[in-house]
């Protein structure tokens, strides 16, 4: 018996409209399933998801979701936020100790904040100039032809660097990993002023020597061209060299803080953070990696003059901290190590030695929120719920002394929090897939003092949203334990049995399932359509569990083989519990990392898996970046056949889709992959996106690729037949929403 469609969308009109012409005109049954699918997409539930937190992208944890509004705090306890609500633009006051909430209109679309002398809502303009201008307006950086220019107001301007190129630039568009050949961007340069003084600090790479790659330019108005980019591989002997520098934009002086040895100032990654001046403002604090994350240092520059020397040392063998944390104290340090196989903090005193572990117990931290050194304890987020979650991250309290670790709040959910400066008061943004989200005050106890926001369920329900379910599952070896989460059609008939989609991700760094509010995920867009379609996590898939679960990638061979084991484990156990789960139609898509995967999946399990579409996936790590392959897998990333050696193992229906401007995934993965099903014979799909990078595409582009995706699964999984004439998402003749 077939699924029945949904019920005609109410939230959307131009939607409306499709459905209308489509029953009048007879449309293609492929063409009335993705125009009802449409009312769950980003574009129909803008009006609804505008103001409301919602996920974008799957890190992990409250670092990686976002708040409900941003907090602006007055003084040491009241606030406020902007907000929408129904459309309208709102400043929200909030003042704790008397309980009062004021809301303030907010005319027009420009940026604006809330002025305490006067009360009033006034504009946030901002600074015409490419320049970073200090918070009290008197000093101003920028940059010139790649080099570094500082001036104090009213005086002349000081070049600080003179040997700027586009490989060795402090402009925000080169000064990054993997950087593409560009313009100027007239950006401000990432500066990042101390105190209210004249000094600053920013980082920038000499990527003179880093290997050459190059991206095919076929859509520039002058004509087919090539662009070049910096991107190293797995094993390469020249890695991006990271500098700090330190300047005064008074009097132009300057020092430069050379990696002296190390592969990595701060973090992997530049702008990812590790780098925070003292708090009396005379050093500038920052870590220093090598390649392996296996040898790590708390170092310190003086401002004055640069001088630098080591604070403290991580000892050997823990580098599994992907994104390094410290906080200084008053007499020394809290540092993030997972040396006990969990990622715990540890307190140092000012000479470097170890005094204690504060937290421990078999959970990870995640960030620390306040420390409060008057009352000895601090305020940290970790995921260390009931049930030992992948993603969801807690707010919890320990005296620095490691006793009395508590958990502050209770609920199955992720807390994004925001601790006012005395710690008194946490603006809480609490998140879960199945459920609207909120933002709460609480004290400092936990306690709930006021509900401040909470999206309307009746609206997203009207719109067709349905939560998804929320799936315990264990892994292929039968002892771990796994998340997971399933959409379902809004019509269904148990006795029915429901093809299965799969979107896959391998992880390490991150996992999809999504630990915060996704109305319009794509999953869900993908059931409407009338598919079961659940999402898995795997072992060592996200960095949020311990050392071992969080290593397991690493063991030779695993990154392609152990997802494919726990994700057919973990289909198997779905339809045990759920009889109308069909194992003998099985698709699976994924993007990027996922895209590499659903590949995979295809060729190494042809049995289970049928139908695949794969985005933007990385199937030759040999040509991937060298920095977070070498930090999950090592130096030698490829120990197993790439996609491209098994291509010859196809038996279902794939498609390759690839941007031929990809600067992360650089179009050549697929590409080799065709050459290897073109001299295998098989029969495949293949779409390219001209002057698409590996996400953020156009909406066109989007659109069209959703639908794309749709049409390939309900052709080739659900069996139906394909529409006539070359209009793809509509019935002919009627207008695309």
């Amino acid at each position: 018996m077939p699924v029945p469609l949904p019920e005609a969308p109410r939230g959307h009109p131009l939607i409306a409209a499709v459905l209308l012409a489509a029953a009048t005109a007879g449309a293609c049954p492929i063409d009335e399933r993705m125009a009802r699918a449409e009312r769950l997409t980003p574009e129909a539930l803008a009006p609804l998801t505008d103001g409301v937190p919602t996920q974008r992208g799957y890190r992990p944890g409250g670092s990686g979701l976002a708040p409900y509004a941003d907090v602006h705090w007055i003084d040491t306890q009241r606030f406020w936020y902007e907000t929408k609500r129904k459309g309208a633009r709102e400043i929200v006051v909030v003042d704790p100790l008397s309980g009062g909430r004021r809301v303030l209109p907010v005319a027009g679309s420009g940026p604006v904040r809330f002025d305490p002398a006067s009360g009033v809502v006034v504009p946030d303009a901002a600074p015409s100039s490419p320049a970073a201008v200090s918070p009290d307006g008197r000093f101003s950086a920028w940059v010139t032809a790649h080099d570094l220019w500082v001036a104090a107001k009213g005086a002349r301007k000081r070049q600080i660097t003179r040997d700027g190129g586009p490989w060795y630039s402090f402009d925000p568009g080169l000064a990054r990993s993997n950087p593409v050949e560009s313009d100027a961007s007239g950006a401000a340069p990432r500066v990042h002023w101390i105190g209210t003084g004249p000094w600053f600090w920013i980082e920038r790479l000499d990527q003179r020597r880093v290997r050459d790659i190059w991206l095919a330019d076929t859509l520039a108005a002058e004509g087919p061209t090539v662009r070049r980019q910096k991107m190293p591989y797995p094993g390469d002997s020249e890695l991006p060299r990271p500098e700090i520098w330190l300047a005064n934009a008074e009097s132009g002086g300057a020092h430069r803080i050379a990696a002296d040895g190390w592969d990595y100032l701060g973090n992997m990654d530049i702008g990812m953070g590790g780098i925070a001046p003292s708090r009396d403002g005379r050093q500038l604090l920052f870590m220093r990696l090598n390649r392996g994350y296996d040898r790590i240092e708390l170092a310190a520059a003086t401002v004055a003059d640069g001088r630098v020397r080591t604070l403290l040392r991580e000892p050997p063998g823990a580098s599994g901290v992907r994104y390094p944390e410290f906080a200084e104290l008053a007499d020394g340090f809290l540092w993030k190590s997972d040396r006990d196989g969990w990622a715990h903090y540890y307190r140092y005193d000012r000479s470097g030695r170890l005094i204690r572990q504060v937290t421990q117990g078999a959970f990870s931290v995640d960030r620390i929120v306040h420390v409060d050194e008057a009352r000895g304890e601090m305020l940290f987020t970790a995921f260390a719920d009931t049930k030992g979650s992948s993603g969801r991250s807690q707010l919890h309290r320990v005296r620095l002394d490691g006793s009395d670790l508590r958990r502050i709040d209770q609920d199955d959910a992720t807390h994004i929090v925001q601790a006012s400066p005395d710690g008194a008061f946490i603006v809480d943004t609490v998140v879960r897939p199945d459920a609207m989200p909120k933002m709460l005050l609480r004290d400092r106890e936990g306690r709930q003092l006021a509900l401040l926001e909470e999206a309307d369920r009746d609206a997203f329900e009207r719109q067709g949203w349905r939560p998804p379910i929320p799936l315990d599952l264990v892994a292929a070896d039968g002892r771990e334990r796994i998340e997971g989460m399933m959409w379902l059609p809004p019509s269904l008939d148990r006795a029915a049995r429901l093809p299965v989609i799969v979107q896959a991700y391998p992880g390490p760094s991150n996992d999809v399932v999504p630990t915060g509010f996704v109305p319009a995920h794509p999953n869900a867009a993908l059931a409407e359509l009338g598919f079961a379609v659940v999402t898995f996590g795997q072992r060592g898939g996200a960095p949020t569990r311990g050392k071992t679960y969080q290593f397991f990638a690493r063991e030779p061979g695993r990154m392609r083989d152990y997802p494919i084991a726990d994700n057919a484990a973990a289909l198997t156990q779905l339809a045990q519990r759920f009889p109308f789960v069909d194992l003998d139609r099985v698709g699976i898509w994924g993007r990027s990392g996922g895209g590499f995967m659903a590949t995979t999946a295809m060729l190494q399990r042809p049995d289970l898996y049928k139908v695949g579409v794969a985005i933007a996936g990385n199937h030759d790590n040999n040509i991937y970046e060298q920095n977070s392959t070498e930090f999950n897998f090592g130096r030698s990333p490829d120990p197993y056949p790439t996609n491209a050696a098994i291509a010859g193992q196809l038996r279902g229906k794939l498609l390759l889709v690839h941007g031929d401007m990809d600067e992360d995934v650089h179009v050549a993965h697929s590409l080799r992959l065709v050459r290897s099903l073109i001299d295998a014979g098989k029969r495949f799909d293949l779409l390219i996106l001209p002057g698409e990078g590996h996400s953020d595409y156009r909406p066109a582009t989007e659109r069209y690729l959703r639908q794309r995706t749709w049409d390939y699964f309900l052709q080739h999984l659900l069996g139906l037949p394909a529409c006539e004439g070359a209009d793809l998402g509509a019935p002919t003749g009627a207008a695309h929403p």
